[in-house]
């Protein structure tokens, strides 16, 4: 197999790698046989894939954990190891089999903006149409010399909320498109979150002719990465502004409900649910109803693992009269 595989056992020893694996961390089969990850890494990395390991062979559950590798030689790699439970003569081994998603979450990323870009153009557009309209006005009050004191204080006035305006979807453009990855988690207030989806998501709305109905936003404080909880959220508002194109009823809708530790943000859809073997799986990595070329199958897995960075959780919630997520996750106190 050109993908890398690995067989370890109750003790995380690795019982059987390819060749592919024995190339991806720079060993030669023979040295990596027998061994576990503690001989070769920092414990802080290594026990985070023993505690997967143990998760895998305690539950029986398959897992999906995406990280970016530093390979022995090249670049950074971003890679997707999926690991399930196998059993022989009656013992559990955890096998895995590991996929470079480097390409694949590039074009990914590089979509999403794609379809920010175009979708915020007239929201940079407009604020810079107002200011080259005060600045107009105010060249010729100056061509004529008959500018006030009054009309100075207006202009600045105008000129600093244009600025703001246009910094402030600037800025979550760029907090959008580097994920946050790089950045330290911080406080942050619920409401600037929200503020943020909004702008983001008002022009690709407004467009597709979608309502978005937002409920009452408690004051609540969290510690996190805004970035990538606004990431979460414009996905799935895309997601639902999406299917719900066919219906006679065009609307999205956030909700809150902030209990004593943590945050529940309900993201619904005019829509009545999703089909039970579809949702089954829409959480895993490369899974997609879109036609290849509208949708890479990552977004909700990238949602699901931010959630689960930020110590919450990302779910579908069946039954429901519309289609709805449940976001959770923990609040400052």
């Amino acid at each position: 197999m050109g993908d890398p595989i690995f067989l370890k056992d109750r003790e995380h020893t690795w019982i059987y790698v390819n060749q592919a694996f024995a190339d991806l961390v720079g060993k030669p089969i023979a040295e990596l046989v027998g061994k576990n990850d503690a001989h070769f890494m920092p414990r802080e990395v290594y026990e985070v894939f023993w505690r997967e390991d143990d998760w895998v062979l305690d539950t029986g559950e398959v897992s999906h954990q995406e990280e970016d590798i530093q390979t022995p030689v090249g670049p950074k790699r971003r890679l997707l190891t999926k690991k399930s439970r196998i059993e022989f003569e009656g013992l559990p081994f955890v096998f895995g089999i590991i996929r470079d998603i480097t390409e694949l979450h590039r074009n990914h990323r590089l979509a999403q903006l794609g379809e920010l870009a175009a979708a915020l153009f007239h929201e940079l557009a407009t604020p810079l149409a107002v200011m080259d309209h005060h600045v107009g006005q105010m060249e010729k009050k100056l061509a004529d010399n008959i500018v006030s004191a009054v009309d100075v204080a207006r202009f600045t006035t105008n000129m600093g909320k244009t600025r703001d305006r246009l910094m402030t979807t600037i800025a979550g453009i760029r907090s959008f498109a580097n994920g946050d990855k790089n950045a330290l988690a911080k406080d942050v207030t619920l409401a600037e979150i929200v503020e943020e989806v909004r702008d983001l998501c008002a022009p690709r709305l407004r467009e597709q002719n979608v309502s978005l109905r937002l409920g009452e936003v408690p004051s609540v404080q969290l510690r996190a990465r805004p970035g990538q909880l606004a990431q979460i959220l414009v996905n799935l508002l895309h997601n639902g502004a999406d299917a719900v194109q066919g219906l006679s009823e065009k609307w999205v809708r956030l909700e809150f409900s902030a209990g004593e530790h943590h945050l529940e943000v309900r993201v619904t859809d005019a829509g009545t649910g999703i089909a039970p073997d579809v949702a089954d799986e829409m959480m895993n990595p490369f899974f997609s109803t879109k036609p290849s070329d509208k949708g890479t199958g990552l977004g909700l897995s990238l949602a699901s693992k931010i959630a689960n960075e930020h110590g919450g959780a990302l779910s579908y919630v069946p039954g429901q009269p519309h289609t709805t997520f449940v976001l959770r996750i923990p609040r400052n106190t």
